[in-house]
């Protein structure tokens, strides 16, 4: 059946929507399984019907294909058979003006596009509950906001919970507070990134799949050996900056070089000192530079 204003008669809902809060996007209305599209279909139109009712309106503002075709979000109240609040948000670029007499300035806030609670349930916390999540799992709140032609009972609606009654009209008809300016000092931004994150998810995820026991009498198959692991390289040894070089040898029969360590003779300085040849050496010398 379908809805009536105060929510009595029950319209069948999927089994994944369950009491409490959904997040329904455009991805998950079409990652649902044809059964439950159909049924998620007539309670979105259903209760979008209800909200235009309730605020004078002569068409729906939110119904499933419109869902379909935009990337808004519409946080859904679910009771235990039937809807029993709608809000949906989504980005807008706004040409407003901060005074009466001030030019027009662009600004891009989330707005609250469509607001509504089934009239047995208002004044009951179910509107500020849902309004409140929203602005939990968008990272706003209430005085940051743009609204789309809110009725007197959405104004009725802020200033009572939140304090928010100033504003100046606009042409299109979106009310921006005046603590919106104070908040973001007058400049413009990006609306919020959509948030298609679900309280309770329409698609749920499949389960993991455990792994198959062995058939009884088989032996339990071992877990596979790791590869071994590459020994690690091994690494040069570090010589301290106060160390001199090694000695370096001469290609020369007569003498070599080698390093002296720092000493008080050589007034604390590494030296290089050449060490005298062994006495055959000299005689070799000496034979080799005789003229023939």
């Amino acid at each position: 059946g379908s809805l009536t204003e105060d929510c009595t008669m029950q319209a069948p809902l999927p089994r994944s929507m369950r009491p409490g809060i959904v997040v329904v996007t455009r991805d998950t209305l079409r990652a649902l399984a044809p059964a439950d599209a159909q049924l998620v279909r007539k309670a979105i139109d259903s209760i979008g019907e209800l909200s235009a009712k309730a605020q004078g309106l002569s068409k729906p503002i939110t119904s499933h294909a419109q869902m379909l075709a935009c990337d808004n979000r519409l946080y859904l109240s679910v009771g235990k058979d039937s809807l029993r609040g709608l809000l949906r948000v989504g980005g807008r670029q706004l040409f407003v003006h901060r005074k009466q007499s001030s030019e027009y300035v662009q600004t891009s806030p989330l707005c609250v596009l469509d607001f509504f609670v089934c009239t047995a349930l208002q004044r009951g916390g179910e509107g500020r509950a849902l309004f409140d999540f929203m602005c939990q799992r968008e990272g706003t709140c209430a005085a940051a906001l743009g609204y789309d032609r809110p009725s007197h009972k959405f104004l009725a609606f802020l200033r009572k919970h939140f304090d928010l009654a100033s504003f100046i009209p606009q042409l299109n008809h979106f009310v921006v507070f005046d603590e919106y300016w104070r908040r973001t000092r007058g400049t413009s931004g990006p609306a919020p990134a959509s948030a298609a994150r679900a309280a309770q998810p329409l698609v749920m995820a499949p389960a993991r799949t455990p792994p198959a026991a062995p058939a009884q009498g088989q032996p339990t198959p071992s877990p596979p050996t790791p590869p071994p692991t590459p020994p690690a390289p091994r690494s040069q040894p570090q010589r301290s900056p106060e160390e001199p070089p090694r000695a370096t040898q001469l290609h020369t029969p007569l003498a070599r070089a080698h390093a002296v360590r720092p000493t008080a003779k050589t007034g604390g300085r590494a030296a290089w000192h050449l060490q005298q040849p062994p006495q055959h050496s000299q005689a070799m010398a000496r034979l080799l530079s005789r003229p023939y």
